[in-house]
């Protein structure tokens, strides 16, 4: 091939390589990145075309202890894990998948025509992350292999319906001509290297650090902390949720949040309340003896924490309701 025709292939390849990076982000004006929130992440949901890769190219890659089959569920636990940097409870995916299984939500996505009051109800959280997954694409181009990934998702409030944080990020890398190879040898080679899923993979994680920004505390928000609630990270006890429990057993409950804080723990339905201890910066743990004639049934407890200024975070802890062996009739 002469240098002539080669530097033509590059000069055409550029643009469409420059066009595949998107970067767009929105953030509701009112929306408190240290609010106290439970948040639901559901599968993500793919919709590129079938001239993608999704099994084939994701080669059982391990990430926070779980195996992954196809590039929408490596990119949903990839955003996860990224999104519990911040101030949420996120509920378990394994909660959530099940959930959405009994309720008859889970095959072929058909939770997307559930409102976001029903996917609030049905997962006791306070909103639910809905995300597509564009693009997750190998590219062979007998010189140039280009890896690209696309996700569009939301942040909803299940409560108003309103979306609190959108997203809507692509990257593309490649291996081959626009990988810079050195001669003739490199460019028959670096595009087969380029297949490899590792490539894919990285571009994903680059992908999901930049859709999980705007979900994050900025500075402004750090600075005005102490003027609005303050954060409560989750919020759990130590008993499983069939368990019945009797008088004389001891409950513990433990929350992770903002330190200095003032922290207590309550029966939700009987106003039943106690004081929790700080042990560590932000780490509160409070022990509750069961008195007799104490009845509980279906009980949620929930954990606040207040701040000097008198503001208030409340975290439920929805999933493992308490009950005691009498209950009321």
């Amino acid at each position: 091939m002469s240098r002539r025709r080669l530097s033509w292939i590059l000069v055409l390849a550029l643009p469409w390589i420059a066009a595949c990076q998107t970067n767009r982000t929105y953030r509701d004006p009112e929306f408190n990145a240290l609010a106290n929130r439970r948040v639901a992440v559901l599968p993500f949901v793919p919709e590129y075309s079938g001239r993608n890769l999704p099994t084939s190219i994701v080669d059982e890659v391990p990430l926070v202890g779980r195996r992954v089959a196809t590039g929408e569920d490596f990119l949903r636990q990839a955003f996860t894990a990224r999104l519990s940097r911040g101030a949420y409870d996120i509920a378990e995916s394994a909660y959530v998948d099940t959930r959405l299984v009994h309720a008859g939500l889970y095959g072929d996505y058909k939770y997307q025509s559930a409102s976001p009051e029903e996917l609030g109800a049905l997962l006791s959280v306070d909103a639910v992350v809905i995300a597509k997954v564009k693009e997750w694409d190998i590219t062979y181009l007998a010189l140039e292999t280009r890896h690209t990934v696309g996700v569009e998702l939301q942040m909803i409030d299940v409560d108003t319906g309103s979306v609190l944080v959108s997203a809507d990020v692509e990257e593309s890398d490649g291996a081959g001509l626009s990988g810079g190879p050195t001669g003739f040898t490199d460019l028959a080679v670096q595009p087969i290297l380029g297949l490899s899923s590792a490539n894919l993979v990285a571009v994903g994680r680059r992908v999901c650090d930049r859709l999980v920004d705007p979900f994050l505390p900025s500075d402004m928000d750090l600075h005005d902390a102490d003027l609005r609630a303050p954060f409560l990270l989750f919020a759990t006890h130590d008993q499983p949720a069939e368990h019945l429990m009797e008088a004389g057993d001891v409950l513990t409950i433990v929350a992770q949040g903002a330190p200095d804080m003032r922290a207590e723990w309550v029966f939700t339905s009987l106003g039943y309340r106690g004081s929790m201890s700080e042990i560590e910066p932000g780490s509160y743990v409070g022990k509750v003896v069961i008195p007799p004639g104490l009845i509980l049934d279906g009980e949620i407890v929930s954990v606040e924490l207040f701040n000097d200024a008198g503001y208030l975070s409340v975290q439920n802890v929805a999933h493992k309701p308490l009950n005691t062996l009498e209950t009321r009739s």
